[in-house]
């Protein structure tokens, strides 16, 4: 069974970019998939840190073509939001992550912006 912040985390992509789904950019499930249970081994360590940044990364990047791209759409507060975000993502674990998915998941809805 997939973890659910797994596919928010493709929609959040899709969503940014009006694409279906595709590893370019990110928006694919699996990349997200799988994350939770990382971290707890050493060995799986190394392995949770490259995904949490890739995700982050992928995240941050559809989270800035939105703040380009709907300004105009969007509210000063949603702006702001939306910034913290960025910033929370320079320390990306799977908490943060998945408080950024709800936050940018939200504002998404707001402003109509949904996948292909």
């Amino acid at each position: 069974m997939k973890d659910p912040y797994a596919l928010r985390y493709e929609y959040i992509i899709r969503r940014a970019y009006n694409i279906g789904r595709t590893m370019e950019q990110g928006a694919e499930a699996d990349i997200y998939d799988g994350l939770a249970g990382r971290s707890h081994h050493k060995e799986e360590q190394y392995e949770y840190g490259v995904r949490a940044s890739q995700i982050s990364v992928y995240i941050g990047n559809a989270i800035r073509k939105v703040l380009i791209d709907k300004t105009d759409i969007l509210s000063i507060e949603q702006k702001e939001k939306l910034e913290e975000c960025l910033s929370d993502l320079y320390s990306p674990d799977i908490n943060i992550i998945n408080k950024v998915i709800d936050i940018t998941d939200e504002i998404f809805n707001s402003i109509s912006l949904f996948p292909k």
